[in-house]
């Protein structure tokens, strides 16, 4: 009776263990890198794409709490008697990185935005494009958009890294 068990066991665990055993071989599509992904300026278009994405995620471009760097300038102003006092830092030009005028993602959006550009920047050499025109509006673009990131970054915040 045990060798009935035994051998029963044996033979359902060799087929457990024989039938798993296939050779799997590996789809490198999965593992997507800049080296690997940018060849054709839809693929970069993407990248564009999301560029701006970044600055609209969080409404950090979309509500009054990236106004703050035009307080100061004549651009905008509060009313001393108004309800804006975190606003109104800026225009006595005294704004500071806690203000709540300005949330969190003002300062990662911006980054965020950034870090795509330089993405576009770096990998423009390896995509290729039909004519010097389309690369050079994909690249115009990525440098404009991280210089200005930086000046809002710089005018909201002061000396950045």
């Amino acid at each position: 009776m045990k060798l009935k068990y035994f051998l029963s066991i044996t033979v359902l665990l060799s087929m457990v263990f024989f039938s798993g055993c296939e050779d799997l071989s590996e789809d490198p599509r999965a593992d997507i890198t800049q080296a690997s992904y940018f060849k054709t300026p839809e693929e970069l278009e993407g990248t564009l794409a999301a560029m701006y994405r970044m600055i609209v995620e969080d409404d950090a471009w979309g509500q009054i709490t990236f106004t703050a760097p035009y307080f100061g300038a004549d651009d905008l102003s509060t009313h001393p008697a108004s309800n804006k006092a975190d606003v109104r830092e800026f225009d006595r030009m005294e704004g500071s990185a806690g203000n709540g005028a300005l949330s969190g993602n003002t300062w990662t959006s911006t980054y965020k935005a950034i870090y795509q550009a330089n993405s576009v920047i770096k990998v423009i050499d390896q995509v290729k494009f039909t004519n010097d025109a389309q690369k050079n509006g994909a690249v115009g673009q990525a440098y404009f958009m991280r210089a200005l990131m930086y000046f809002y970054l710089v005018r909201t915040f002061g000396p950045i890294p």
